[in-house]
């Protein structure tokens, strides 16, 4: 996920390198069966832009392998997690720091480019999904995956919940950004000339385990966000987080997190 616009609400740095970790985990066999239908096979060299520290990259670097699989973030923190984690691997992912809108031609082209939560932070996600497709060779695939926030739910239903979902999205959109940008995807591919578009959409709820906290560690995240926004007074803020991470403690309370579109193109030969 690039941190480099004004545009991303969410921390970065070591409390975001921990939610990240967080995430990874949660969503690991919903990207990692996604990813496996992009044709990831030993030779495939591939591209990971906002790639966070680094979970799914190295993940792809052993599928891949020999060939080169090179992750992209712009926090210069968990790109330094990202590396310490894979230094001993056998062919460990490349780390480098750059924006997804000015990644260096230097690195050449792939054969699949990869985007997770990254379009929905961008002021221009077009320009930078062109961007991706230009990085790709031609008649190789680009594979996105991002979310509609809105989608996201509590049962039994709150009142807090709600409001933070409200916020996220205040918060997302006075930035430029758009935080339900997952039932845009399929068009946008189309219109940033990419072919053979096939799309489709998981959504991930739990009633307990990791994947449950993701809703208050997200909250929690954009805190200083929203305050510079003005959207909220301090203490509300701190009484609507309470709330969420009382409803993450109680085991007869779902949670679902965003819905997440998962869309996959191949650039004309």
């Amino acid at each position: 996920m690039s941190r480099a616009s004004a545009s991303y609400i969410i921390d970065g740095g070591e409390p975001g390198a921990a939610r990240l970790a967080v995430l990874g985990r949660t969503l690991a066999a919903s990207s990692e069966s996604f990813l496996k239908r992009t044709g990831l096979r030993p030779g495939v060299r591939v591209l990971d832009v906002g790639c966070g520290s680094g979970e799914l990259t190295g993940w792809m670097a052993d599928l891949v392998g020999p060939a080169e699989v090179v992750g992209v973030d712009v926090d210069r923190t968990v790109l330094a997690i990202a590396r310490e984690r894979w230094a001993d691997h056998t062919g460990a992912p490349r780390f480098v720091l750059a924006d997804a809108s000015a990644i260096p031609g230097a690195l050449g082209r792939f054969d699949v480019v990869y985007a997770r939560f990254l379009l929905s932070h961008q002021t221009d996600p077009l320009a930078v999904l062109r961007n991706l497709r230009d990085l790709c060779l031609p008649g190789g695939v680009v594979a996105v995956e991002d979310v509609d926030i809105t989608a996201m739910f509590c049962d039994p239903p709150s009142r807090a919940f709600e409001r933070s979902t409200e916020l996220y999205c205040q918060a997302a959109i006075g930035r430029g950004a758009d935080p339900r940008l997952g039932p845009r995807l399929a068009g946008l591919f189309r219109a940033a000339g990419i072919g053979d578009v096939a799309a489709g959409a998981v959504h991930p709820s739990f009633r307990e385990g990791e994947g449950k906290l993701m809703a208050a560690l997200t909250v929690r995240s954009i805190r200083a966000a929203v305050l510079a926004g003005g959207l909220i007074d301090e203490d509300r803020f701190d009484e609507i987080l309470d709330e969420v991470e009382h409803l993450t403690d109680d085991p007869a309370t779902e949670i679902g997190l965003p819905r997440i579109h998962q869309v996959m193109g191949r650039v004309p030969a």
